[in-house]
């Protein structure tokens, strides 16, 4: 599986080069999803033109924070924690 990804992002790596466009590794992840009751025990090394990607429990895409159960959790921390900044400045009015 990990030659596997890391054959298709050389792929990705050649592609993004021949059309003159760059990566930046540096804000790349990734996630592997799985369902609650299993545990997540995948040490995958993927890399990309040598860098290694970090594995993250969870991400931000478009503004949504997506874990590797599918669940709002963090989505829901996230929100809460705004919120709770936003009533604090409202008490100060």
């Amino acid at each position: 599986l990990e030659s596997c990804i890391n054959e298709n992002l050389l792929h990705v790596s050649n592609w993004l080069a021949a059309n003159k466009l760059s990566l930046n590794i540096d804000k790349t992840n990734f996630i592997i999803f799985h369902p609650p009751q299993k545990i997540s025990n995948y040490t995958l090394s993927i890399k990309i033109n040598g860098k290694c990607i970090k594995k993250e429990k969870y991400i931000k895409y478009l503004g949504i924070y997506i874990d590797s159960h599918l669940s709002w959790k963090y989505q829901i921390l996230h929100i809460a924690k705004k919120i709770k900044r936003c009533i604090g400045v409202l008490s100060k009015i």
